[in-house]
């Protein structure tokens, strides 16, 4: 990529630059090295190296200051129309001639960006285990020998009546 026709190591100077500009902007998107190399059909090596230089740590920095002065615009604006797009919210979620269907997830939502959102993903384990008498004795004494040893058991006789 980027050598002359002519088969010579002469390099495109525009192409070469056009490329690394689309690397550094691609990683300041948060795309992986891996994932730049496949979508642009070069080598991870070049990704590296372009990402490790010089030039592009400097670029890279500008385009993150650039990204984070954006975002910063961004949330100044959403926080001086929060209290509009609540009062909107709240009108939907108290009108009696919204569906009952928006209502609720008005609500829903609202509950959600305060914190009270449902658990997305519960996560569990079944796991079956068939024990012999053997191994059921051996656990009830090192049961006995950890209680013994913390005091929390001071005598294991069964006295029978």
């Amino acid at each position: 990529m980027g050598r002359l026709p002519t088969g010579q190591r002469k390099y495109q100077i525009q192409e070469l630059w056009d490329s690394h500009r689309e690397i550094n902007r691609r990683l300041v998107s948060g795309q992986n090295q891996k994932d730049i190399a496949r979508d642009m059909g070069i080598t991870e090596a070049k990704v590296s190296y372009t990402k490790n230089s010089a030039v592009a740590q400097r670029d890279i920095g500008i385009m993150r200051g650039a990204r984070d002065a954006i975002s910063l615009d961004i949330s100044v604006q959403i926080r001086e129309v929060a209290p509009e797009a609540l009062e909107v919210l709240t009108d939907i979620m108290n009108g009696d001639d919204n569906p009952k269907s928006l209502r609720a997830k008005v609500a829903i939502d609202l509950l959600d960006r305060a914190g009270y959102a449902p658990p997305k993903k519960v996560a569990h384990a079944i796991m079956h285990k068939h024990f012999t008498s053997d191994d059921l004795n051996e656990i009830k004494e090192r049961a006995k020998e950890v209680g013994t040893a913390s005091g929390v058991v001071v005598d294991d006789t069964i006295e029978e009546a």
